[in-house]
């Protein structure tokens, strides 16, 4: 997929057509830290959950597959990262 900068096709083009459900983005340098705030306005515009840190983007995996399997429960979110 490009990069936002780079034009279409890319992320925010799919927001728009509703071929994304959830965005887990890490930016790390200063282009995509650009695309970084243009995919995160989108993303609220159009209510789709944005991930920014791979601890965060673990914990989603796990609440999702544990709703899947109907074993859900609340924690917090160092219990998934081990910080707590």
């Amino acid at each position: 997929m490009r990069k936002v900068q780079e034009g279409s096709p890319n992320v925010i083009d799919m927001m728009r057509k509703g071929e994304i459900q959830l965005i887990v983005n890490t930016p790390a340098d200063k282009a995509s830290r650009q695309d970084h705030y243009q995919i995160m306005r989108m993303a609220v515009d159009y209510g789709v959950p944005y991930i920014t840190t791979l601890a965060a983007a673990k914990a989603a995996a796990l609440a999702i597959e544990a709703i899947g399997k109907r074993q859900l429960t609340l924690e917090p979110l160092g219990h998934y990262i081990g910080t707590c």
